[in-house]
């Protein structure tokens, strides 16, 4: 599978993408609450067998790739709620210069199309931090509807931080 856009396209992560995703991820504290896990070649394997054993049941996870095969982030559709049709939708870009260039934005028009007209999802819902106006002003943008807020809902560092969520409808694409 192979999701194409314009700058970018979303591919199935190979072994060596979740290695890349691991080492180049990098912390934004103006944005990110956790700091990325520490690089272990241990971990890294890990992830690339979780992936495995729920692509394509509960998730469907894709690389961002540039269009030189550079692996970027990742995205994906989580939670898949094949009764409710619904879904959750998450986000990494891993350096901070590819962040804020629209390749998040990109990478989450082609998943959101996927999951509605491939998978037949009716509701995607997003959540983030209070501090991660970046994400807040991506789902926005997305035409998500700020649904609500869980307050105190994340412990890190010594302080409670509220959780924002958001929700789409494929109804929703069909008026923007």
């Amino acid at each position: 599978m192979k999701l194409i856009g314009k700058e970018i396209f979303l591919a199935p992560l190979k072994q060596k993408d979740c290695h890349t995703l691991f080492k180049t991820t990098e912390y934004d504290p103006n944005t990110e609450l956790d700091r990325p896990v520490e690089y272990t070649k241990e971990k890294a394997d890990e992830w690339y067998e979780e992936i495995q054993k729920s692509q394509h049941k509960t998730h469907v996870r894709l690389g961002i790739f540039t269009s030189e095969n550079e692996v970027v982030g990742d995205v994906a559709i989580q939670d898949i709620d094949n009764n409710n049709h619904s879904a959750t939708l998450g986000l990494g870009i891993a350096k901070l210069s590819n962040r804020r260039k629209g390749i998040g934005y990109e990478a989450m028009l082609l998943i959101i199309d996927y999951a509605f007209n491939k998978l037949n999802i009716n509701r995607l819902s997003a959540e983030t931090s209070v501090i991660n106006s970046s994400a807040i002003n991506l789902l926005l943008k997305l035409n998500f509807k700020h649904e609500g807020v869980l307050r105190q809902a994340k412990y890190c560092h010594t302080h409670y931080y509220d959780i924002h969520i958001f929700g789409l409808l494929k109804e929703d694409i069909k008026k923007a």
